[in-house]
């Protein structure tokens, strides 16, 4: 792959194998969340959204693989017990449970599968007329979604050095409190939480453009009211969780 297929591709599968060998473990977790979670309205059964928020956990070292595999093991069950109607609520609960594989890979890789099925099936529901055309646009739409989102974690894998990152103390507390408490995380989102975020994503940015950082402020676009994936290359290199390499 090279740089401009990565920057303008729709095909997280062929993005996904290209870094399959360079991302972490970590990062591909939280690119599993990120896709999974804008469809927690769906998830009925609150063994689903355990296992969403748990695996998020996992990835930042925050509970046992034990404690997953039990999330896992539940959101299937979970399943088991849905009607097999309304069916986008039966691949939202999959969804969740296949972010709580044991391997982040597959993880990453199964839960996009799902959520690309699941975009084509509510664009298909929503359709009076023309359903075979809307589910093919909803698959379209959603390809796009979850690659962009995977840029949005990853960055730009063929431009990776960063100098004298950032690590001024004001900088790094915004930072922090963004990751902890942002409208990114596997809760359930609250409005209110996230307007307050939306405004420190604006903080964040400005900062960064005002201390001599406009490469990593440009990361956080003007619209800081959409939610902002656990995870992001930025907030990682900011807060040194991940060198950007």
């Amino acid at each position: 792959m090279t740089e401009d297929q990565w920057l303008t591709s729709a095909d997280a599968s062929a993005m996904l194998g290209f870094i399959r060998n360079r991302a972490t473990s970590r990062k591909l977790r939280l690119f599993a969340v990120a896709i999974a979670k804008p469809f927690f309205f769906l998830m009925d059964d609150r063994r689903s959204f355990r296992a969403l928020s748990t695996a998020e956990r996992w990835a930042d070292n925050e509970c046992s693989a034990n404690e997953v595999d039990l999330a896992r093991r539940r959101a299937w069950d979970a399943i088991k017990d849905l009607p097999e109607e309304p069916f986008a609520k039966v691949i939202a609960a999959r969804a969740a449970a296949r972010v709580a594989e044991s391997d982040a890979y597959s993880a990453a890789l199964w839960t996009q599968n799902e959520i690309v099925e699941l975009w084509a099936t509510l664009k298909e529901g929503k359709s009076s007329d023309g359903a075979h055309e809307s589910y093919w646009e909803g698959r379209k739409k959603g390809e796009a979604d979850v690659a962009n989102t995977l840029r949005h974690l990853l960055g730009n894998p063929f431009r990776r050095t960063f100098s004298g990152v950032p690590r001024s103390k004001s900088i790094t507390r915004l930072a922090e409190s963004i990751y902890q408490n942002g409208a990114t995380s596997a809760r359930r989102p609250r409005f209110s939480q996230q307007d307050v975020v939306g405004k420190k994503l604006g903080s964040l940015r400005d900062a960064l453009f005002s201390t001599g950082y406009p490469d990593l402020a440009a990361h956080f676009t003007e619209d800081t009211s959409r939610s902002h994936p656990k995870g992001c290359w930025v907030l990682d290199i900011v807060l040194g969780r991940e060198p950007n390499t």
